[in-house]
């Protein structure tokens, strides 16, 4: 994940990941973003960027917006 996504500028906040954290992936996954950014890198352009929330400080509801956006995603490429 750090060497695929630490250029990415939409999670350039979150990577690097700390391999030695037990909790850094869950926390780093919880507002949606990195999991979004995963699923556009296996499969370019499944996400249109412009649909994600990205300001900081996010609420629950636009995290789980980004959330329900990376699952049907996934779904959707299979």
């Amino acid at each position: 994940i750090n060497g695929v996504l630490g250029s990415n500028p939409i999670v350039k906040h979150l990577v690097p990941l700390d391999p030695w954290s037990p909790t850094d992936l869950f926390t780093k996954c919880a507002d949606g973003l990195l999991l979004c950014a995963l699923i556009n890198d296996a499969v370019p352009d499944t996400i249109d960027v412009r649909a994600l929330n990205t300001k900081p400080g996010m609420n629950a509801y636009m995290q789980t917006e980004n959330l329900n956006l990376a699952i049907n995603s996934a779904k959707g490429i299979g």
